[in-house]
Order: C-alpha cells, then structure tokens, then sequence
C-alpha cells in the first residue's frame, strides 16, 4: 500500500517496467514495440542510462546496470530514490516516477488481507480464484498436443 496523499495503492493497479522491455522499446532494431503506452531512449553510448516516458509524460532517467553472469549478462534497474538493484520497477496510479517497491511502499493484494480469519480465509480464496481465472482467461494455448499445459494445470 503506497500512501501519497492518502491514496492507497497496491502493486497490481501500477504500471510496471522491467529492463527487457526498456531495452526491447529503446533499441529498435531489437525487435517489435510492443508496449504502446511507454516511450524510452537512451542518454549515452554506454547504454546505462535510459529515459523512460510513459503516455507522453515529463521523462525520467533511469540507470541500467549490468550484472556479468556465467552466461552472459543480467540487467536491472537502479532505483531512483534508494539506489537498490530492482528487477521491476513501478509507476503508481497518480505518480509521477517511477520507483521500486521498498520505496513506493506498495504491497500485494493479496498480503493486505488477514488470510487467518474467517472471514479472511474467505475473503482470501475469493481474490485467489479470481486472480487464477483471469490468468487462465489470458492464456493462449490451454491444450497441447491433446492435453491440458503444465501452466493450465497450475
């Protein structure tokens, strides 16, 4: 829950980036532009700093760093405000930059509720079926091969 301005705001209603997308939408020769509502570029030759605007909006620098690994390279973000490594980053409702969880103060949904009550218990496996068939609702291919996908049956 993010307090600005008394609104409380869960990680489900933000919007979310996360370095494949940026570097995807930056780098056009990549591939296809497939989020819209996003606008971002980089600053300089390195590739480690990149702007992000979201839906026309006043532009935010976000840094990009590059962790060596056994095959490769891994990229995450750097938060704006606590300079924490984030694989994610999220713009609330109303917001206006985008930051990492910690800072943002945004939890799930489903923590706010006490599933140790009754009526929590309820409460609790209500949202959970209904998160469950809104993925089963977006997903594009049940069956394969004549059976149910191992993503289905989970």
């Amino acid at each position: 829950m993010c307090y600005m301005n008394n609104i409380t705001y869960f990680v489900e209603e933000c919007t979310t980036i996360t370095p494949k997308e940026v570097i995807s939408i930056a780098t056009p020769t990549i591939g296809k532009k497939y989020r819209t509502d996003i606008d971002c570029w980089f600053e300089n030759e390195d590739r480690d700093i990149v702007s992000v605007s979201v839906n026309g909006k006043e532009p935010q620098m976000i840094t990009l760093e590059f962790i060596e690994i056994h095959y490769g390279q891994m990229v995450y973000f750097n938060c704006g405000k606590c300079s924490a490594r984030s694989a994610k980053l999220y713009l609330p409702p109303q917001g206006t930059e985008f930051q990492c969880r910690e800072c943002g103060n945004l939890k799930y949904r489903l923590s706010a509720i006490n599933s140790k009550s009754i009526a929590g218990m309820a409460i609790y496996r209500a949202v959970k079926i209904n998160m469950i068939m809104d993925a089963r609702a977006n997903m594009n291919r049940i069956i394969y091969r004549g059976q149910y996908t191992h993503r289905y049956n989970r």
